[in-house]
C-alpha cells in the first residue's frame, strides 16, 4: 500500500538535515511500488542525492525505524561520497545501490 504523507515526511526531514540539501522532493513510482526522494542544494550544478524506499519498507517498519536504519548504515555519508548513484532501502532494511534506477536520471 502506498505510504502516507505522514510516513514520508520524516525521511524528507532526515535528508534535509543529513545532507547539504535544503531542497527535498519526493514522488511515487507506482510500477515499482516505491517512493523516490531527491535532495539537492538550490544552486545549479550541485549534487543531487537520490534515494528510493519500497512501499513494503514503509508497511513493515515505522518511519522512525527507517530513519534510524539510514543513520546506522551511514547512508548520508555514502550518498555524499557518490551523488551520481541512486540508493535503495528495502523491507529487510538493506541499504544499497538501486538495481533498476538509471544512473544520472531524475
Amino acid at each position: 500500500m502506498k505510504p502516507t504523507a505522514e510516513q514520508i515526511k520524516p525521511v524528507e526531514e532526515w535528508l534535509r538535515e543529513a545532507l547539504p540539501a535544503p531542497v527535498v522532493v519526493s514522488g511515487e513510482q507506482f510500477s515499482r511500488e516505491l517512493i523516490w526522494f531527491r535532495a539537492n542544494e538550490e544552486k545549479p550544478g550541485t549534487p543531487r542525492y537520490r534515494l528510493e524506499i519500497s512501499y513494503e519498507a514503509f508497511e513493515d517498519h515505522s518511519s522512525d525505524a527507517l530513519v534510524s536504519t539510514l543513520k546506522r548504515v551511514k547512508a548520508a555519508e555514502t550518498m555524499r561520497a557518490n551523488p551520481e548513484t541512486v540508493y535503495f532501502l528495502d523491507r529487510r532494511l538493506s541499504f544499497g545501490v538501486s538495481k533498476y534506477a538509471v544512473q544520472g536520471s531524475r
